[in-house]
């Protein structure tokens, strides 16, 4: 018997038998004539051999049956038989009770094979409702040990049936016909058996032979078309080192009761237990959950010798005849007023006269009674409102109660009642009514220096939300602690197009880097790193074409340049870490060189999110110098086999820019320095240091008025109205994209060239892009496409600085102080990349910093908190417009939402609607938001107020 490619039984006997045909079988029933040919059947014999059936052939097994015949020939054959699903290991679970009472104790025990691990799990009803999948069962494991049978026709075949009649050379006939001979039926063929099971035959019996036909070559075939076997030794190797080992499969996993109900859990059991040695494990005195639901429990179990094995789902019933429930949002706005309708359930026979109690908070008031009485009906439900003021901020306890009402005005129930009761605790957020400001200083201290000290005043301003202001400090021992710690946050877009989701993909890589150069990097976040590298390729798959390229927004869109290039950096950077196809990743090369001109640029093929690539003057075919530099960047830096003739011809192109902007100067200067023209490269760079911005230890970088104009190089009229570049200059204040993108190309072609003196100010520019950085690691850029390159950009120059200046020894003790406050940090090696954090209770706040020791420190200093006034910044308007639904609806209201552009350009990439859904009574405003997808600061807000998703246009 076989099954996945092992044998699990056998059997074998002499059996001699002289019985005839016709004393076992009427004559009249036997179908089989002979024709002449054909020797006729004389004998037939039949045996028993008794095989137990066992778990190991579930689902599906194959049975070969051959005997010897005296002359040394084998006769073979074979069946396919499926087992019911079994697993070994017997596994039973159930309840000491069906039905319990929420908040009570119960029991539940286990049997399965001694000295088992059992995974224990209950859950809500509705949890294997909604993901059926997630619930272990016997069919899923034998489905994932399918793969490994053996199917008929596998590869590699140990014979071909017609290879032995072609032993047979063809003949001709007198009339000159050729004539062949074939195999009649195959299944006469004792090898096809073992074949088609799975099991490779060395044996010197001939179990390879069968009747030939002799037919004539009607259809006038030649031998040359019938297959030839391949008997190798090199198959009956690969039939025994080629069997699939199945992968380790691995899975992560990660109150009594008190008279109130607070307690409602999705998941109320997950654990690991070990069964004694009789087989049994019980667990005593289990806290219900405070959820009235169906909960199901199953267990998983595990044995060296009995193997696996899964408990059918037991159910446990929480419920009690009387019961109140309500639900409560996830947040909502201090000030505003929540309706929230309490529903209470009687489940007895008789009525109940009820009193509903909301209980008295500091954090909110109630609005009208807090107290309200009614008659429960029999089997009955009633709702009840109550209207709450939230007036602090916070997490709050929203508690209800219900009971009988002992002073109920009027008849209700019988004369004798029960006391029952049944309470209810709740939690919701309160956010700070307003418009959230985040604040953030940072400061890079190294040594006992005088720029180891600094001082930091947390002020607020006059129109701050009362209470909504908060504040606290944190501190890492390594330059890329906080983009580590906050890589979760630092991009918080969906990826429904190729930009966003390489947004998400180029922190890890680099990240990678940093700590693989550093020996920092553990087995356990190289995991998850790599994982969500290997991840985001599998995505941006979707948006290549046949042709190599890759376009920003899926396959079915235009091909990109830019887009190109940035994906095939990203993937020459992370084939250190990952298994890509490199032939996908070349034909990218060979389509973007295919494309390069007669000048030596590289045209502006396809759709350019960051506009400042497409150049403010374009040459042929829309090519520009920064465009070009960009390309020539990227295949430089992806490590992929690029011709010289492509990277002179580029060189080329880019000597040829005249009067270059700041942006396109330090995208020239990166070029030269990374091709190995050191000399240019050199020249390029000194003029680019001529252009920086120097001071109080800082080094930086403005774009200059023509890199400005480059946001929006299509649109010509802004070089002629003065009104209208002063929009723009007013728009583009508050962003420092393009200043943090020309410094971290000025960082790494001072690090590549690696002259005197270039280290140190690679450092003082450092320190002015670690001053952008925001509370989650990531940087402060609103413009287009921001965390794409701002963020990418200044993680990869930082990388390179960090690896460039080494690790060093950290020993640090950080000092805060102020007025009746003190804290203290202390750093080491073991906690560089440890995220340390203190509070600051009291604001407004003047902070003092102290640094002490060796070593380099990262501090930041964070201010949140909430204005009345909505910011003023141009660039989208949302109108919102309610109306009725039908008649027969009153409930209902259709809502019609205008979303516009106002900004300087004419369009937008990409613009979110964002609705909170909240249903209150006097709606704060901030609720509706509209906000381009590239540059939040465009946005518009209305005080309109409805339950709809957030969706992408």
């Amino acid at each position: 018997v076989m099954a996945r490619g092992n044998i699990l039984a056998s059997a074998a006997f002499d059996h001699k038998s002289d019985e005839r045909v016709e004393d076992l079988v009427d004559p009249e029933l036997v179908l089989y004539k002979s024709d002449g040919e054909t020797p006729k059947l004389e004998h037939l014999s039949k045996a028993t051999i008794e095989i137990p059936v066992t778990h190991e052939m579930a689902p599906e097994s194959k049975l070969v049956v051959f005997y010897i015949r005296p002359d040394g020939e084998v006769v073979s054959d074979h069946l396919t038989f499926r087992v019911d699903r079994c697993l070994p290991n017997k596994v039973e679970l159930r309840w000491n009770e069906k039905v319990a009472a929420p908040g009570s104790k119960i029991g539940l025990k286990v049997k399965a094979a001694p000295k088992s691990v059992c995974g224990l799990r209950a859950v809500d009803t509705s949890v294997d409702l909604l993901r059926p999948r997630h619930q272990l069962t016997a069919d899923q494991v034998l489905l994932a040990l399918e793969r490994f049978q053996i199917f008929d026709y596998q590869s590699p075949s140990q014979s071909t049936d017609n290879n032995f009649c072609l032993r047979h050379q063809p003949s001709k006939n007198e009339d000159g016909d050729s004539k062949y001979d074939f195999i009649e039926d195959s299944r006469s063929h004792a090898l096809t058996s073992f074949d088609r099971s799975g099991l490779v035959v060395l044996s010197d019996l001939r179990v390879f032979t069968f009747p030939c036909r002799t037919v004539d070559n009607v259809f006038g075939y030649s031998e040359r078309l019938l297959p030839l076997s391949e008997e190798t030794a090199e198959q009956v190797d690969a039939a025994v080192t080629d069997v699939p080992i199945p992968s380790t499969l691995m899975a992560e996993r990660k109150k009594s009761f008190s008279g109130s109900r607070d307690h409602f859990p999705e998941t109320w059991l997950w654990s690991l237990e070990a069964v004694d040695e009789t087989g049994e494990l019980e667990l005593k005195d289990l806290d219900v959950p405070d959820s009235l639901t169906e909960w199901v429990g199953s267990a998983v179990c595990s044995s060296p010798l009995a193997g696996l094995g899964l408990s059918s789902s037991q159910p446990l019933i929480a419920s009690q005849p009387f019961f109140l429930d309500f639900t409560l949002p996830y947040s909502i706005k201090m000030g505003e007023i929540l309706p929230l309708s309490v529903s209470i359930f009687n489940q007895k026979q008789y009525p109940l006269p009820i009193r509903v109690i909301v209980k008295e908070s500091a954090a909110f008031e109630v609005e009208g009674e807090k107290e309200k009485s009614l008659c429960l009906e029999e089997q009955g439900k009633e709702v009840v409102i109550f209207h709450l003021d939230f007036s602090k901020l916070g997490d709050v306890n929203v508690t209800i109660l219900a009971r009988v009402d002992s002073c109920f005005p009027g008849a209700c129930g019988p004369d004798t009642l029960l006391l029952v009761r049944d309470t209810i605790v709740k939690q919701i957020r309160v956010e700070p009514e307003g418009f959230p400001v985040e604040e953030t200083k940072n400061w890079y201290l190294c040594g006992e220096s005088e720029a180891a000290n600094a001082t930091h005043s947390l002020s607020l301003p006059e129109d701050v939300v009362p209470d909504s202001a908060r504040a606290w400090v944190t501190v890492f021992g390594d330059l890329l602690g906080p983009s580590i710690q906050g890589l979760e946050t630092l991009e918080t877009w969906s990826m429904d197009c190729g930009v966003q989701n390489m947004n998400a993909l180029v922190p890890n890589i680099f990240i990678l880097q940093y700590l693989s150069s550093t020996n920092q990097l553990t087995p356990e976040l190289k995991a998850e790193l790599i994982h969500k590298v290997e991840n985001g390729f599998q995505i941006e798959l979707h948006c290549q074409h046949e042709d190599g390229s890759f376009s920003s927004f899926g396959a079915n869109k235009e091909s990109s340049m830019w887009m190109t290039a940035l994906v095939i950096k990203s993937f020459g950077q992370s084939l250190p870490f990952i298994s890509l196809n490199e032939g996908g990743w070349q034909e990218g090369v060979r389509w973007i060189t295919g494309k390069q001109m007669e000048s030596g640029c590289f045209p502006n093929v396809g759709r350019v999110l960051m506009p400042r690539y497409q150049g403010n003057e374009e040459g042929e075919e829309g090519s520009n110098a920064e465009l070009s530099a960009y390309v020539l960047i990227s295949l430089l830096e992806s490590g992929g086999s690029v011709e010289d003739k492509v990277i002179k011809r580029t060189l080329q192109c880019l000597k040829g820019s005249p009067n270059p902007s700041t942006f396109a100067l330090a995208l020239i200067t990166y070029a030269f320095v990374l091709a190995g023209e050191t000399e240019l490269g050199g020249t390029y760079l000194d003029e680019l240091l001529q252009r920086a911005t120097e001071g109080d230890g800082l080094l930086f970088w403005h774009a200059s008025t023509d890199d400005e104009l480059m946001t929006f190089p299509k649109y010509s009229y802004f070089r002629s109205s003065r009104a209208q570049l002063a929009l723009l200059h007013t728009y583009l204040e508050s962003s420092d994209a393009m200043d943090m993108e020309i410094t971290s190309y000025g960082i790494l072609s001072l690090l590549k060239m690696g002259r005197k003196g270039d280290t140190a100010r690679a450092l003082s520019a450092v320190r002015w892009l670690i001053s952008k950085r925001n509370s989650n690691g990531g940087f402060n850029s609103p413009q287009w496409c921001w965390v794409l390159q701002a963020t990418a950009m200044v993680l990869q120059s930082l990388v390179l600085y960090a690896s460039h200046v080494g690790l060093g020894e950290v020993a640090m003790d950080i000092q805060l102080s102020s007025s009746g406050w003190e804290h203290a940090f202390h750093l080491t090696n073991a906690n560089r990349l440890v995220q340390q954090m203190t509070s600051i209770a009291s604001l407004p706040h003047h902070l003092q910093i102290s640094s002490f020791g060796s070593g380099c420190t990262l501090i930041q200093a964070t201010l949140r908190y909430s204005v009345f006034r909505e910011p003023k910044k141009q660039g989208m308007r949302l109108s919102v417009e309610e109306k009725l639904g039908d008649a027969q609806e009153c409930d209902r209201r259709n809502i019609h939402v205008c979303a516009m552009y106002s900004g300087p350009a004419n369009a937008s990439d990409m613009a979110m609607l964002q609705v909170s859904m909240l249903s209150v009574k006097n709606p704060k405003p901030a609720l509706i938001k509209l906000f381009d997808y590239f540059a939040p600061e465009l946005q518009d807000t209305q005080k309109d107020h409805f339950a709809i998703q957030p969706f992408i246009f």
